[in-house]
């Protein structure tokens, strides 16, 4: 504990928690937390209603000390909100025991004690003022409103957010390694570049498209047709971009994915290089993701040739929908029943409307099944590819312009030279 006069001693024991010494340290211990800047309001209230154990039965005695906690909470708060106004009035920071100061010199309590003469808490320094703003999640306001009490921003209610309220009782539920990955992102997302350049400048910075790594920090999923181009290209990724305010930026130089994955081997390459740049930014993901990569591989492995480009289907919706979520891993197999049926099987809805999608006319911006543009689809010639029929075609079944079947039989995704049926009676 610091050395500033709030511990489990002088901070009145709030009504339903006499008899618990050990609860009311530990919330102690958090506002004082809170206090110094080093966790928010939001987990600091989490973490309190996850300390008292009755704290979600309504009407019991853990339900009201836990109101009690919040409350100083939200006094302490106020009390450094109006510090930090104070400093920038003065348009100096304040000292510790300034001899001037006045209101709120001895940051009485929220049941009208004064810690029974105990000197004043320090203010926090700048940095954790700074700190402060990220309560709920948000980046600094632009017009420098840093603290967020004054009056070109108004403070958010928390209390007023439904889905806020609830996370206290959901992310009981999550496990360690979402609860972690979620704080992360939350603080990633109070300066996103800041972050991101922390990476590329890190001396464990793999060879990763830097859209990707925005992706990884933003909580977005993985475009693993970017990941493959960028692993055979030679070309410099020169993006610049201009902002024009508002939210509006313009980005020159962004080049769509030379190469897309189509196969197996291309999905193991590109995922070996995607989970390499996650595990920098979220070491405690690598059983998620390597249990993520065996069941794919496994899925790969019992379906036929045939059947890989729905696999990576799949994988793609898979890794969209877990990126969509924060209370879903992707190793939350049980979850994935009804996506393998959709894009699996013959008649699954999702396979379906990317074949729909694939037949499109060309210049929508629809893909195939491995990413490649419908305008290549829709130009697909029928005739049987000869090249194909004597194995020597370079590009794969989507990429090129001629059908990809038995010049014999016109069945099969085999050559003639491998065909034993009948030759096919013309019509």
């Amino acid at each position: 504990m610091s050395g500033n006069g709030t511990d489990s001693a002088s901070t009145p024991t709030p009504p339903g928690l006499e008899g618990q010494p050990d609860v009311t340290k530990k919330c102690a211990e958090i506002v004082q937390q809170f206090r110094d800047g080093r966790i928010t309001k939001i987990i600091a209230s989490t973490k309190i209603m996850q300390t008292i154990p009755t704290a979600f039965v309504e009407g019991s005695t853990g339900e009201q000390g836990a109101q009690a906690y919040l409350e100083i909470l939200d006094t302490v708060e106020k009390q450094l909100s109006a510090a930090a106004q104070r400093g920038s009035n003065s348009g100096a920071p304040r000292g510790d025991g300034g001899g001037d100061e006045r209101e709120g010199s001895r940051s009485p309590s929220p049941h009208g004690d004064n810690r029974g003469g105990h000197s004043p808490p320090r203010s926090p320094p700048a940095d954790d003022r700074r700190r402060q703003n990220g309560r709920r999640g948000r980046s600094p306001s632009p017009d420098g409103d840093t603290h967020g009490s004054g009056s070109k921003r108004q403070r958010v209610d928390d209390t007023l957010l439904p889905w806020v309220v609830e996370d206290f009782i959901v992310e009981q539920e999550l496990s360690p390694g979402l609860q972690r990955t979620r704080l992360m992102l939350m603080e990633f997302r109070k300066d996103p570049k800041y972050v991101l350049g922390t990476i590329l400048d890190s001396a464990r910075h793999v060879s990763f498209p830097e859209s990707e790594w925005t992706a990884i920090v933003k909580g977005q999923s993985i475009d693993l047709n970017k990941v493959i181009s960028h692993q055979f290209s030679i070309q410099h990724d020169r993006r610049q971009s201009e902002s024009l305010g508002d939210g509006v930026q313009l980005v020159f130089g962004s080049a769509a994915p030379t190469k897309t994955v189509t196969t197996q081997s291309d999905w193991i390459t590109a995922w070996g290089k995607a989970a390499e740049a996650l595990l920098l930014v979220f070491p405690h993901r690598r059983r998620e993701l390597d249990s993520y990569r065996q069941y794919i591989s496994d899925l790969f492995a019992s379906a036929g040739e045939h059947v890989h480009e729905r696999v990576i289907l799949l994988d793609r919706k898979l890794r969209n929908e877990v990126a969509g979520r924060r209370d879903l891993e992707l190793s939350s197999f049980a979850q994935f029943g009804h996506w393998e049926r959709s894009f699996l099987s013959d008649h699954g809805a999702g396979f379906l409307e990317s074949r729909q999608k694939a037949k499109g006319p060309a210049g929508r911006g629809s893909t195939d099944a491995g990413g490649a543009s419908s305008g290549s689809a829709s130009k697909k010639n029928s005739e049987p590819c000869k090249r194909f029929n004597e194995e020597r075609c370079p590009s794969s079944k989507s990429q090129c312009r001629y059908t990809h079947v038995c010049s014999r039989c016109k069945r099969g995704h085999h050559p003639i030279t491998k065909c034993d049926r009948p030759a096919a009676i013309p019509e």
